[in-house]
């Protein structure tokens, strides 16, 4: 009877353990959640993942891939040249969310660690060496950050590269090809580590495929940089928005000369992201300089944020390369000790297992993620979080808020982090554009939506954004000052701008003080009040009006700001407008009364009874004074009136 040669189970049988698919499970499960509960929490932003939703429901509306909120219309074709998107347009029209994206960033990455576990058990012989490095692959520091910062397609990337390098090791050519061409597809310059990953196959044998893999990497990026970048980019003001070759490489390498400066941050985070894989990269060193061929550009780059930190997604593409430098070095070594089956301290299965523990530890250092179990327990409301990821009481009023109050169909602008969430339309716009003044852009807007009291909690590290509450000051400003533009709706600082209607009136008005007017509260030695009243104008609209005066100059002070709170009821603050943008403090003169006028809507939702108003001033310099609390306050709060809700 002869004996056949067993025969290599399929990539699907090859993969059929339940623990992998559990640790792929479970890691899905975090970094989806995660991500969705940080666009919950108003905490990701419009650029990136806001431009990248509006292009893709273009995408739905026939539209290739356009994005606005910059203040012109710009293709994602004439930037990265992102075709992989339009395989993401059937599912967003299914379910037309931000949400969506972000889970299928998640389950895409995750998806990536079954090529790497076939692969491994492939070379190593051992299905538990073969898990180990699966969860290398789903815990590497640079693959996890990139996942949980917004939606790119780099990270979509890097698990199709993963599968056509394991096809590419099992000589499976018309898959390679398949998800070669799906990754290249996801941004033009995935086609320089291909280029390198093919001179790497040409050097170890594989002339004819590696001849061709280089022939489709330089091929796509002539193609997809120098013609559909070319075909897509707007006819005007090109080089400004990054979508000329020139303009492109300047803005991403333009400041070379400051590397010196950022020198030992740069080495900080080159040693974040290769030190999982030098353990046993380091005997697969060719997969090394794949991966270097991403990892090197990225650190000598000059872009904002600033863009060679690891904290952002443009690592990514190397994660797939530095996995494979660890599965091939792992294989060097098992082969180096096989001739000599004796006992050493440290056998090659050791340096797997010290590879997971190191990426684990990194993970620990350097990926943001909760640990606070009561987080999780209570569904990201409560816990030591981490704030990026904490969904509070006025995020959920905000997504009410915004549901209720804006059209989906209107055109509208809005700051960052609200924007987001607006998304689905025809003409976004943010309230602080890139390439036009709002001012310019008023003219094609229905409504306006801003955060008087914005909220994205800021700390001295924060090199990503300048927060503050005063963010969205500078749009209500020109709102309150532009003609034929009237509040409409406010609720807990949120603001809603338009057109039509007659609007909640905000008035101010200078008069003389008599010489130490008598005073009814004191906030510290800044700001006297001299009166305030609250009464109802119609059913559920009130009117208040308090007067002011300045107790020494205050130009050379923070701008503060006013806020009445009625007791008892959450979110249900009430911004003084009038002295925050028609008036501000700063500009106060010692002997005026200032009296302020404004209308203001109750919650709908407030039980009959009664109602103290309580009336604070805040610094609006200090980090968190979004909170209005005592830590920003001046002095303290006091009660300025009172409502009656009838039964």
């Amino acid at each position: 009877m002869k004996n056949h040669p067993q025969k290599e189970p399929s990539f699907f049988q090859a993969a059929l353990n339940p623990w992998l698919w559990l640790a792929m499970l479970l890691t899905f499960a975090l970094l989806a959640w995660l991500s969705v509960a940080a666009y919950r929490g108003y905490n990701l932003r419009t650029f990136d993942l806001g431009a990248i939703s509006q292009a893709i429901w273009q995408g739905t509306q026939g539209v290739p891939l356009v994005y606005t909120h910059m203040g012109v219309p710009l293709s994602r074709l004439a930037e990265h040249v992102e075709i992989v998107y339009f395989l993401l347009v059937p599912v967003y029209a299914l379910w037309p969310s931000p949400e969506t994206l972000l889970i299928l960033q998640a389950l895409l990455y995750t998806l990536g660690a079954l090529p790497v576990y076939v692969l491994a058990r492939r070379r190593l012989g051992s299905s538990w060496l073969a898990l180990l490095l699966a969860v290398v692959y789903l815990f590497y520091p640079v693959g996890q950050t990139a996942v949980l910062f917004e939606f790119h397609a780099d990270t979509l990337a890097a698990p199709l590269l993963m599968f056509a390098i394991e096809a590419a090791d099992r000589r499976h050519w018309q898959s390679y090809w398949i998800w070669l061409f799906l990754a290249l597809a996801s941004k033009f310059y995935v086609s320089v580590p291909v280029t390198m990953m093919g001179l790497l196959f040409w050097r170890r044998g594989e002339r004819r495929m590696g001849r061709w893999t280089v022939a489709a990497g330089i091929g796509w990026f002539f193609f997809s940089f120098g013609l559909v970048r070319a075909l897509f980019a707007p006819a005007q003001d090109a080089a400004n928005l990054k979508a000329t070759p020139g303009s492109y490489f300047d803005f991403y390498f333009g400041q070379i000369s400051a590397l010196r400066q950022s020198a030992l941050p740069r080495l900080l985070n080159a040693v974040v992201v290769y030190s999982p894989a030098l353990f046993l990269g380091i005997f697969a060193w060719e997969w090394l300089i794949v991966a270097s061929s991403t990892i090197v550009p990225v650190l000598l780059s000059s872009g904002i944020g600033p863009s060679y930190s690891y904290i952002f997604h443009h690592y990514v593409l190397a994660v797939p390369f530095l996995v494979t430098a660890v599965i091939y070095g792992a294989e060097t070594r098992r082969k180096w000790e096989a001739p000599v089956p004796k006992k050493r301290l440290f056998p090659w299965q050791s340096w797997v297992v010290l590879t997971v523990l190191v990426t684990l530890a990194l993970n620990f250092m350097f990926v943001n993620l909760p640990r606070d179990p009561a987080y999780y327990l209570s569904a990201g409301r409560e816990g030591q979080a981490a704030n990026v990821y904490r969904i509070t009481e006025r995020d959920v009023l905000k997504s009410d808020w915004l549901a209720e109050v804006v059209p989906d169909e209107a055109a509208v602008a809005a700051d960052r982090l609200l924007g987001v969430h607006l998304i689905n339309r025809k003409e976004f716009y943010l309230t602080r554009p890139l390439k036009k003044p709002l001012a310019d852009l008023l003219p094609a807007l229905d409504y306006v939506v801003v955060d008087a009291l914005f909220d994205y909690d800021i700390t001295p590290a924060d090199q990503v954004d300048n927060g503050g509450v005063d963010w969205d000051w500078e749009p209500i400003v020109l709102l309150m000052q532009s003609p034929g533009w009237q509040l409409q709706q406010a609720r807990d600082g949120l603001l809603l701008f338009g057109r039509e209607g007659d609007g909640l009136a905000q008035a101010v008005a200078v008069e003389t003080a008599v010489p130490d007017p008598p005073l009814l509260a004191q906030f510290e030695d800044a700001i006297g009040l001299v009166g305030c009243d609250a009464a109802e104008v119609v059913r559920d609209k009130m009117q208040m009006t308090c007067e002011w005066v300045a107790l020494r100059p205050l130009a050379q002070d923070p701008q503060y700001f006013a806020v009445t709170r009625i007791e008892g009821v959450a979110n249900g603050r009430i911004v003084h407008l009038p002295t925050l943008a028609l008036y501000p403090t700063q500009e106060w003169e010692e002997g005026q009364l200032i009296r302020e006028t404004f209308e203001f809507t109750l919650p709908e939702d407030m039980a009959p009874g009664q109602y103290a108003l309580y009336t604070g001033w805040y610094d609006s310099s200090h980090p968190q004074a979004f909170a209005t609390d005592a830590a920003s306050r001046l002095g303290r709060e006091y009660q300025t009136g009172s409502i009656v809700i009838a039964p």
